[in-house]
């Protein structure tokens, strides 16, 4: 005999809400749940009291706002390499690095999107291979044309530019091949019950 008496759903009790953060955005009518490079302030408001707080980096002491920076830097480089391993969280990490470096910051659910010195890259062998030199003052202003996702994506949309962008990614994924493989060789033999 089967029982089929219904168990009934236990529901999880809801987390208290302590304060609601949020970033402060120009033109924006509420609070943004992400930062962004257009923000003014930080806001904190206590539903249990009313208390509310802006926060300008300018209320902040010198020495506070380069720590906190550190501290946000570590979190962000740290996100882009959640969930992934080996060389593809160098990868992530080294994309997102260069990103931030371009003044690109990556937003959320974005992922690390192209690299910017691999577009320039690409463009630069793309005009060598149509007989221009491109000296480092031109590679300059190649790497300051790419520094947006929009920038990036507007130039892979050359198709001279797209070649030679999958050629340095193909060449890249053959050098992590060879990498991986050599590993391998040194690793064990025996692969168990696989």
């Amino acid at each position: 005999m089967t029982d089929t008496t219904e168990v009934p759903a236990v529901e999880k009790p809801k987390r208290k809400v302590v304060a609601v953060k949020g970033y402060v955005i120009p033109e924006k009518d509420e609070l943004s749940r992400h930062a962004t490079p257009d923000a003014e302030a930080l806001s904190f408001t206590f539903p249990d009291t009313g208390d509310e707080y802006l926060i300008a980096l300018g209320d902040i002491g010198a020495g506070c706002v380069k720590a906190a920076t550190f501290h946000g830097l570590a979190q962000k480089l740290g996100d882009s390499y959640a969930g992934k391993s080996g060389d593809e969280a160098v990868e992530a990490f080294e994309t997102v690095l260069e990103r931030l470096k371009a003044d690109d910051w990556v937003r959320m659910g974005e992922g690390p999107g192209t690299r910017p010195s691999m577009v320039a890259d690409a463009i630069k062998a793309a005009i060598e291979k149509g007989g221009e030199t491109v000296d480092e003052e031109r590679y300059a202003r190649i790497m300051e044309k790419v520094k947006g996702p929009e920038a990036r994506k507007a130039a892979l949309a050359t198709p001279a530019f797209a070649a030679e962008y999958e050629r340095i990614k193909s060449e890249r994924a053959a050098e992590k091949y060879a990498k991986a493989a050599a590993k391998a060789a040194e690793g064990p033999t025996d692969l168990g019950d696989y």
